[in-house]
């Protein structure tokens, strides 16, 4: 009679009795080398190559490469792959969930960019912007490469300094009153453009 055995890893059969397994690398692939049928070690984040798999679900990229775009490729660098689509890019690193590939360093603040899956910034940081450089709407940075609440006292300094180029303007505006009528007009010139860049800038 026939022996039927195990399908090789690297292969799969989804039906029993099958005189032949399936390959799991797709014709298409740039990297064949990357594919296998792999299994997760209990308990860790380990994969390894197995034999006997029963369905295409155990087709896989190998430790070291992750899927994109349905063909495995090789880890950028700041990533671990662990194998199938399990990676995390590792502290000081960051890659959009959308690219996660292109990886970038933090050059700045690295605290910026705590690691992780791709897409992940520091509390209240900008997940879409490079290296997580901005805060979202409505916070402001910290000293911890996080990004808070804004608050009364973050006004200050921009209040402070209205007042002081108001009283500034003021003053100007006094001395050259006491000058003729075409002191008056530049000086009513001057007050307004000042004005006018002041709310531009603010």
């Amino acid at each position: 009679g026939t022996t039927c055995g195990q399908c090789q890893a690297g292969t799969y059969s989804a039906e029993q009795a099958s005189t032949f397994c399936l390959s799991c690398i797709p014709e298409t692939s740039a990297r064949p080398d990357l594919w296998m049928s792999i299994m997760r070690l209990k308990g860790v984040r380990t994969f390894v190559p197995t034999q006997g798999a029963t369905s295409k679900e155990a087709c896989g990229c190998m430790g070291g490469a992750l899927l994109l775009d349905g063909d495995c490729v090789l880890c950028s660098l700041g990533m671990t792959c662990f194998g199938m689509d399990d990676m995390e890019l590792l502290p000081a690193y960051f890659a959009r969930a959308d690219r996660p590939t292109l990886v970038w360093y933090c050059h700045s603040d690295r605290r910026r960019c705590p690691g992780g899956r791709p897409g992940t910034c520091a509390s209240n940081r900008d997940n879409t912007s490079l290296a997580c450089t901005s805060c979202i709407a409505g916070t402001t940075p910290t000293d911890d490469g996080e990004c808070k609440g804004c608050s009364g006292a973050d006004n200050l300094p921009l209040i402070f300094t209205c007042v002081l180029g108001f009283w500034a303007l003021c003053m100007v505006y006094y001395m050259a009153k006491k000058e003729d009528g075409v002191s008056q007009g530049k000086a009513g010139l001057l007050i307004a453009l000042s004005f006018g860049q002041m709310f531009v800038i603010f």
